[in-house]
């Protein structure tokens, strides 16, 4: 009785292809989501395509867009790997492959955008630079800055981490 319990049966997997955003979405809802218009998507993965080789386990390669996609999606939203994969079509852990990849090659090309001047040549161009740009005497450099979010601190110190959109966050900044 119990015997046709134990018959494997095949399970024809269907594959699906990975959702490309890059295609689908218009400029402005690739830079709301993403923070990258399509163009510098594109731009993007061509600087990091030489670094995503390989196919992702138990499928087929992701185009580069995507993984670029993938990964801006996660850096951006701070949203579980389940729900981007998801969201793309694709498993949880080539999210996870991707995020890895991309940031890897991002990070492996950083010396060819982020510099900071060597020279007193460079210093005083930079900062004849800046005077001409908002007439900002001696300024030779920049920093960005960005709220990680955070799980919130105890009441008695909450309001030290609150920030301007009202959701816990310490303020980081990079130079």
């Amino acid at each position: 009785m119990a015997a046709f319990m134990q018959i494997r049966v095949p399970r024809r997997i269907e594959r699906q292809e990975a959702w490309n955003p890059v295609d689908e979405l218009g400029d402005d809802e690739l830079v709301r989501r993403y923070r990258f218009d399509r163009e510098g998507i594109r731009y993007i993965a061509s600087l990091v395509d030489g670094h995503l080789q390989g196919d992702v386990r138990n499928g087929g390669k992701i185009p580069t867009e995507v993984q670029v996609c993938i990964a801006f999606k996660y850096i951006a939203s701070n949203t579980f790997q389940l729900h981007i994969a998801r969201a793309f079509r694709v498993a949880q852990n080539s999210v996870s492959m991707a995020i890895k990849r991309v940031t890897n090659a991002l990070a492996s090309r950083a010396n060819e955008f982020i510099y900071m001047s060597s020279t007193v040549e460079e210093y005083q161009r930079n900062a004849r630079a800046f005077q001409s740009i908002a007439e900002f005497p001696r300024v030779v450099g920049l920093i960005d800055g960005t709220h990680v979010h955070i799980v919130s601190p105890p009441q008695e110190i909450e309001m030290d981490y609150v920030n301007r959109k009202n959701r816990h966050s310490i303020n980081v900044q990079v130079q």
